[in-house]
C-alpha cells in the first residue's frame, strides 16, 4: 500500500500563483513583533476538495502540466524526463500526494472559478490550473468514498457508533485498512478493505465509525491513495 496542462504541442493551461496561506493559529509573538509561521497544509483540510492529475496518460501522450506565476511568466512543467521520472518545478512535498512510481498526483482545490480554472493550493500557496482532460475534481466527500483508503491509529480509533463516547472496536490497526462507505461531517463510516489488507484471520467484515478530522480541520487518520 502507498502512504500516501497541456500537450507540448497543444494549448498551454495557465496557473497563477497568489499570496501564501497562513494559519492564524500558527501566529507567534516575539517581543512586540508578530511573526507569521506557515503551516504544513497537508496536515489539514484547507480546500473544498482535490484534483487528480492523470499521470498515466501524461506519460503515454507526452503531455505536461505547465505552471506560470501571477505575472504569466513560465515557471516550468510537470512532465516525464528521459529517465522516466515525473519532474516538478514545485516542491513535491507541497502536493497533497505525489508518487510518480505509481502515477499518483493529488492537489488541494476549491473547484472551478469564474475564469474556468481550478483554484488550487500547493505548499500553502494559491494557484489556478486550467481545465484539462488530465485533471478531475473531487469534493472531499467524493474523494473519501471513491478514492481513499484509511489507516487508523490509537489517537483516532474505530468506534461502534458515531461518537467518541461510544465503545471502541478492539483491533490491531497495523493489519487493517478501511474503505469509506458514508461521510457525515467530521465522521466517516468505514469497513475493512478485503481487497487490500484483508479483514483479519476470520475475514469477517469489520465496520464502524472514525473521526477523520477535528474541529480545526486537522486530519486525524492516515490517507492512502492506492492499495
Amino acid at each position: 500500500m502507498i502512504l500516501s496542462v497541456s500537450c507540448r504541442d497543444k494549448k498551454v493551461e495557465e496557473i497563477r500563483k497568489e499570496e501564501p496561506i497562513v494559519s492564524s493559529k500558527d501566529t507567534v509573538r516575539q517581543g512586540t513583533e508578530v511573526i507569521q509561521e506557515k503551516i504544513d497544509c497537508n496536515k489539514y483540510v484547507t480546500s473544498k476538495g482535490l484534483i487528480q492529475v492523470d499521470l498515466e496518460n501524461l506519460r503515454v501522450t507526452g503531455d505536461s502540466l505547465k505552471i506560470l506565476n501571477k505575472e504569466g511568466q513560465f515557471l516550468g512543467s510537470i512532465f516525464e524526463n528521459e529517465e522516466e521520472e515525473i519532474v516538478s518545478p514545485i516542491n513535491r512535498r507541497g502536493f497533497r500526494a505525489f508518487y510518480d512510481d505509481y502515477d499518483i498526483l493529488y492537489i488541494d482545490s476549491d473547484g472551478l472559478n469564474s475564469n474556468n480554472s481550478y483554484d488550487t493550493k500547493i505548499d500553502c500557496n494559491k494557484y489556478e490550473i486550467g481545465v484539462s482532460s488530465l485533471v478531475k475534481y473531487y469534493s472531499w466527500d467524493e474523494f473519501l468514498i471513491n478514492k481513499a483508503f484509511l489507516k487508523l491509529n490509537e489517537d483516532s480509533p474505530l468506534y461502534f457508533n458515531k461518537s467518541d463516547k461510544s465503545e471502541i472496536v478492539e483491533i490491531d490497526y497495523h493489519y487493517f485498512s478501511f474503505e469509506v462507505i458514508l461521510v457525515e461531517g467530521n465522521w466517516v463510516k468505514v469497513k475493512c478493505s478485503k481487497d487490500c489488507e484483508g479483514c483479519g484471520e476470520s475475514q469477517k467484515e469489520i465496520t464502524g465509525w472514525v473521526k477523520w478530522k477535528n474541529e480545526d480541520n486537522e486530519i486525524l487518520v492516515y490517507l492512502y491513495y492506492s492499495c
